[in-house]
């Protein structure tokens, strides 16, 4: 995969991590590492979605959850 689509994703996921953080759980925003963690599932899991043949709003769900899923805890 093309290292500035990912990157490109990524930058994207990454910040709407931070978004949904920043009203929820403040003590996980600075956690750089789980940050950073779930945006690369969520652009892995995006790109490969899409490499499948997924049409794109489905691809985005699947990042989404795999991006925000349990952080409401």
């Amino acid at each position: 995969m093309n290292d500035i689509i990912f990157n490109e994703h990524f930058i994207r996921f990454e910040k709407k991590l931070k978004r949904s953080l920043s009203g929820k759980v403040r003590e996980k925003l600075i956690n750089k590492d789980v940050i950073t963690k779930r945006s690369r599932w969520a652009t892995n899991a995006y790109l490969g979605a899409l490499t499948a043949g997924n049409p794109e709003d489905y691809c985005e769900q699947i990042a989404t959850t795999i991006l925000l899923d349990g952080l409401d805890r």
